[in-house]
Order: structure tokens, then C-alpha cells, then sequence
């Protein structure tokens, strides 16, 4: 196999210790290439050297550390270790959101009966009702986008500007599959329980959120700049005019009878003779009853909620992957990208090994027809040519084998 082969050239050739602040107060844990099905933790390092000499002689297929920092890190109950604090993690992961390429490129089928479809899998089947779902993930270059432009929002309209937690706090890394994490190192944050930390995974999700329309229409002039300045009022606001000014009439329909749509298209008119916002929404919630108003600012609060993974930012002794470790399911660099280069991050140029080095590939199973790395691929069982971390990533997804370098 071998992905195995350009694992051990990477650790051995390439590998880079990223500096993780206080190493000697992180566990460490790695599932090694070898020996697949085991877990070692319950590890510590006093340096970054010493952390290298351990990985290059110990090949992982998987390394994480502790977002937790420790009194005895390396001590063999969580206990014994001596919690001291936390940094504040975020993990925004494509697997968890209904992308729309999903339908072009994920497969469920059910183990009772056999039904099958494309995109997420339901809870259930439709057909029996059984729970035994079985599930063909992927990732694409669309849903990358689609996680690269949350991560976005999640930094610069929450972190930044809600939370007030400065750029110098906040650390982006690609986790070298279907998403990005984000790592808070703030003092202030670092110490939260994981209450805290639950308050702020609700507020970025959008859970728990009321809005009283009737005292919002009370007020909308005499508050309206207030309401447009900061937090889920403004966010509210400003899709509740999205939708009304932009959207297609027909995504009303889901929604509304065609009486109260009649409705919607008459504040639209009238609304849209006006370029400022603040206008515009005088007129929107001035004429539009409070059972439209309230439909559309819990869709609203549906489209501008970030799906983040509350686990994980909850947990204060999460594992968290380990920064430039390439991850055992895709062969990706799991990497740091600073804020300003986000938009541009590609990762199958910005997290492989070889980005342009070509390999020929022995297709054994058909592959979906997705765009990884802007190459196109719709394959059948056969032989082709492409890009070097490509093919990796195919191999570790057992559909083929690389043949020759």
C-alpha cells in the first residue's frame, strides 16, 4: 500500500513539530500506522524535540493533543493529570451540515431492507424504519467552500466581534478532512467550565433565542439603531430584509398561504423603493403581521446560526488533532491558515504532500463524480493519471491502489 510509504516519508523527511504553547503541560495520543484498532495516550513531552523523536520513530496514522493543559499531563487517570485550563476549541465539520452537493455525492442505504439514496441520511429508514443506517461520505471543493465561508463568519462576526476576543487569541487550522477547527488560547476563556463554554456554543447556534415581534414592532423606530448594532438583533434584522427584498417569491410558498404572500410582495414593493436599510425595514415590520414576522425570524435565525460541533467546544479535556499530523482518512496535512488567507486556502494544493506530482491510479471502485482540488473526477474501474494527494486520498477511501509514483 502506498499511502503507508508516503506517511513515513512525511514524518521522516518533512515533518515539522507546529509549536504548541506549553507542551509539557498536553497529553498526547496517536493511533499508530501499524496497529490500527489501538489508541496510546496518556502521553507527555517536554519539548517539541522530544515530540518529533516520538513521532518519527512511532509512525501515526492519527496524533492528537489535549486542548487541556495539565499540572501531570502524562499521569494515567484524568484525575491524577490535574486539569489547570482549556483552550476554548470550535470544530465546524461539512459531515454534520446538509450541503446541497451532498445529494451529488453521499450515498445512505438501509442494512434491513435495502433502500437506498443520495445526500444525509435520515434518522431512520423511510421504507422499515430501521436504525441500521450505513452512510458513503465525501468531501468536495464546494462543500470545503461551504465550511471555509462558515469558519469566516464564526471568527469575524462571533469571535471578534461578539465575544470581543482579539486576533491574536484566535488560531485557524484545516483538520485535514471535512472541516476546520478553531482554537481560542484568551486567558479569560481558557478558564470557563464547560457551562461557560455551553453558553457560547448555544448563543454561536442560535439556541434559545426569543424574539418578542410585537414589542419589536412596538419599538422599531424609536430602537432601530440600537437593534442594528451588534449581535443576533442585528443578524435578525438584516436577513429579515434579505429575504424579504432578495429572495425568490416562490421560497415563500414553503410557508405561507398565497393570501399572506400577497401580502409579503406588497411590503416588498413598497419596501424596495428604498436603498437604506433602516427604512426598509420600518416598512417591513410596520406592515407585516406578527405570524409572518415571527416565521420569518426563526428562518432568519436559521440561516445565519453557525453549525458548530457543541461537543466539542464544551468538553474541557478534549483531544483536539495534532497541528501539521497528517490525518489517516484523507492524507492531509492537518494545517494552520492564517485569518487573511482563509478565502485562498485550497487543501488538497495547501495541505498535501505533493500537490503537483502525478501518479497512475488503478481505479477498483467507482468514485462519485466530485471536484477535489478543481480536477474533476467521475471514475470508473480502470487506470488514470492524477494529482499525487488525489490519488492518496482514493486509496485511503479503499477505491484503488496507487501503482506507480
Amino acid at each position: 500500500m502506498k499511502w503507508k510509504k508516503y506517511f513515513k516519508q512525511y514524518y521522516r523527511r518533512n515533518y515539522r513539530p507546529y509549536r504548541i504553547p506549553e507542551i509539557s503541560r498536553r497529553e498526547f495520543a496517536f493511533i499508530p500506522l501499524e496497529k490500527e484498532d489501538t489508541v496510546i495516550r496518556h502521553l507527555s513531552f517536554p519539548n517539541h524535540i522530544s515530540l518529533k523523536d516520538y513521532i518519527v520513530k512511532n509512525i501515526p496514522l492519527h496524533a492528537y493533543y489535549s486542548s487541556a493543559y495539565y499540572q501531570y499531563p502524562g499521569a494515567k487517570s484524568m484525575e491524577e493529570k490535574k486539569w489547570l485550563k482549556a483552550d476554548l476549541i470550535f470544530d465546524i465539520d461539512i459531515d454534520h451540515i446538509d450541503t446541497p452537493c451532498k445529494e451529488e455525492h453521499d450515498k445512505w442505504w438501509c442494512l434491513e431492507c435495502g433502500m437506498f439514496s443520495y445526500g444525509m441520511p435520515p434518522e431512520k429508514c423511510p421504507r422499515c424504519g430501521s436504525k441500521k443506517i450505513e452512510k458513503e461520505t465525501w468531501i468536495c471543493d464546494k462543500c470545503l467552500e461551504y465550511a471555509k465561508n462558515l469558519t469566516l463568519r464564526l471568527v469575524e462576526e462571533y469571535l471578534i466581534e461578539d465575544l470581543g476576543i482579539s486576533k491574536k487569541y484566535i488560531k485557524i487550522f484545516f483538520s485535514g478532512h471535512r472541516g476546520f477547527h478553531i482554537h481560542v488560547e484568551d486567558p479569560y476563556y481558557q478558564l470557563l467550565g464547560q457551562e461557560g463554554r455551553r453558553e457560547i456554543a448555544d448563543y454561536i447556534k442560535g439556541i434559545g433565542l426569543s424574539v418578542d415581534t410585537k414589542k419589536l414592532k412596538k419599538h422599531i423606530v424609536r430602537y432601530l439603531e440600537d437593534y442594528l448594532q451588534y449581535g443576533w438583533y442585528r443578524r435578525i434584522l438584516q436577513e429579515l430584509v434579505n429575504m424579504i427584498t432578495k429572495e425568490d417569491i416562490s421560497y415563500f410558498y414553503k410557508y405561507f398561504t398565497p393570501r399572506l404572500i400577497f401580502k409579503i410582495k406588497h411590503v416588498r414593493e413598497r419596501a424596495l423603493k428604498f436603498s437604506d436599510i433602516k427604512q426598509q425595514l420600518i416598512i417591513i415590520l410596520e406592515n407585516l403581521e406578527s405570524r409572518i414576522l415571527s416565521k420569518l425570524i426563526e428562518k432568519a435565525i436559521e440561516k445565519r446560526r453557525i453549525e458548530i460541533d457543541e461537543k466539542v467546544t464544551i468538553d474541557i479535556k478534549r483531544l483536539i488533532r495534532l497541528p501539521n499530523s497528517l490525518h489517516g482518512k484523507t492524507g492531509l496535512m492537518v494545517k494552520e491558515v492564517s485569518l487573511s488567507k482563509l478565502e485562498d486556502f485550497t487543501p488538497f494544493i495547501h495541505s498535501a504532500i505533493n500537490p503537483f506530482n502525478e501518479v497512475l491510479f488503478k481505479v477498483e471502485k467507482e468514485v462519485p463524480k466530485i471536484r477535489l482540488g478543481g480536477q474533476l473526477l467521475n471514475l470508473n474501474k480502470g487506470f488514470i493519471r492524477v494529482l499525487q494527494p488525489i490519488a492518496l486520498y482514493l486509496e485511503l477511501r479503499g477505491k484503488g491502489k496507487i501503482v506507480k509514483d
